[in-house]
């Protein structure tokens, strides 16, 4: 698959493209970009029903492609400097007392924190949690037990009563039941019993709200077969 981060100047490309405007657009291959809109993973739209030439818009594409950035393929640039004077006057003149954040938690009878599942919603989730200071854990699938414990040492220094964790993962065996471990990891691992976790996405409610594709099947061997499907 070609990247799709390499794009001309917003100037030069209209905002609403047809197919080959897109493919270029995206450096993407025909084929990747046709298997992207049959499985709906990609905004389009067609100017009327039973029309088939699809239309792109340059702004719902933008917002895709920040959407789908993968963190575990990251580029390290280091800030280096000329000359300590550069730093110093960086440091006074940019950076100086601008890192102060108020905690709005504290006002609020819960200690509250967001779980995802996949790297991949990390730049949608971020802005959102760094906004109202809401620490933000991405698992990987089942986490290991230093972001558990980290989870716990910033609830018990909080103060509050109550943990509550917002669940994001994916709508199957392993994602619905994350909060339910976390939940249990966090009263036998922890003695935090004063905590609950509340699934905010993916549900099945959301996937027929949107339209999303439901074609993933339940494997029959897991333990969890019987309480997911009876969900």
């Amino acid at each position: 698959m070609s990247s799709i981060y390499r794009k001309p100047e917003s100037n030069t490309t209209p905002e609403v493209m047809n197919m080959q405007q897109a493919l270029e657009f995206l450096n993407l291959g025909r084929t990747t970009l046709t298997q992207l809109l049959k499985a709906g993973h990609i905004p389009a739209f067609k100017a009327y029903s039973g029309a088939r030439p699809w239309k792109f818009r340059r702004s719902s594409l933008e917002q895709w492609m920040r959407a789908i950035t993968d963190p575990t393929r990251s580029t390290s640039v280091w800030r280096i400097f000329s000359n300590p004077q550069d730093f110093v006057h960086e440091q006074m003149e940019e950076e100086f007392l601008k890192d102060y954040r108020r905690n709005l938690q504290q006002t609020q009878p819960l200690h509250i924190e967001v779980v995802a599942e996949k790297l991949t919603v990390q730049n949608i989730l971020k802005p959102v949690c760094s906004r109202f200071g809401i620490p933000l854990t991405i698992t990987r699938g089942f986490v290991s037990l230093p972001p558990r414990d980290a989870i716990a040492t910033r609830f018990l220094r909080s103060g509050k009563e109550k943990l509550l964790l917002l669940v994001i993962s994916d709508l199957d065996l392993d994602g619905v039941s994350i909060g339910e471990t976390f939940l249990q990891s966090m009263r036998e691992d922890f003695g935090i019993d004063e905590c609950d976790a509340v699934r905010v996405a993916l549900t099945l409610e959301q996937v027929e709200r949107f339209g999303l594709p439901e074609g993933f099947e339940a494997k029959e061997s897991s333990s969890r077969y019987n309480a997911f499907v009876s969900e």
